[in-house]
């Protein structure tokens, strides 16, 4: 973990120095194709909710993690039904393009909702300290390392390894894999076991699904058939 977090912290300096990549799509041809994000202020990757989480307000809440608004639907059903069990649950929801943000926050005003920091190891164990997650979901795209579009930093599973968080996925869905670089890579072949190993259970649509996590190498007590979340509920 050690080098992972020197790994990591070397690779935000280095985003730092030439820019981190945009996160939502550029509609306009000149605008920028990369933005310095701050590696100490953590409030920057929120939209809403920063104040009251610096105040304690969102300790042992509930995060999800959802790629893009489609990969968020089936998290809702999720959310809804920890919220009917714990109402006092907090909420921390992290997008993966800053364009959801404001969709989701219609959805669920009293949540903390952001996009997530950049690498740096210490803005991941700040945002754990702060919110002492009971556990951290994804929507169906990154069920497996760089199998999707739009890519999970190994940043979010390693905290969950340091702070003993459970990761779960719903909705899994295998995607094609996607290698951006060759630090992307570097960092897949030294690192990349680390998301199978914060992942406790992959919650799949049916045993088509199932099966080609099992492919994948996932052992098979550890993937769930719970049917389609985005349409079943």
């Amino acid at each position: 973990m050690n080098l992972y977090k020197a790994f990591a912290s070397a690779s935000a300096l280095l985003d730092y120095a030439r820019g981190n990549s945009v996160l939502q799509p550029s509609y306009i041809s000149a605008g920028p194709k990369r933005v310095r994000r701050s590696l100490c202020e953590l409030g920057e990757s929120f939209a809403h909710g920063w104040n009251e989480m610096k105040e304690g307000k969102f300790a042992n809440a509930i995060m999800v993690y959802a790629a893009t608004i489609g990969e968020f639907h089936p998290l809702k059903p999720v959310i809804d039904n920890y919220l009917e069990r714990w109402p006092e649950t907090p909420v921390v929801i992290l997008s993966g393009q800053a364009q959801y943000i404001e969709a989701i926050f219609a959805a669920y005003p009293k949540a903390a909702i952001g996009i997530p920091p950049p690498v740096a190891p210490w803005l991941y164990d700040r945002l754990f300290k702060l919110t002492s997650p009971r556990v951290l979901v994804l929507g169906e795209g990154p069920c497996l390392h760089l199998h999707f579009p739009i890519p999970l930093s190994l940043a979010l599973p390693a905290a969950c390894l340091r702070h003993s968080t459970p990761m779960v996925v719903v909705n899994a869905t295998r995607h094609r894999l996607e290698v951006g670089s060759k630090l992307v890579r570097l960092e897949d072949r030294l690192f990349g076991s680390m998301h199978k190993m914060a992942m406790r259970f992959w919650y799949v649509p049916n045993e088509i699904f199932g099966q080609w996590l099992l492919e994948a190498g996932i052992p098979q007590d550890r993937i769930v058939i719970t049917g389609d979340l985005r349409f079943d509920g």
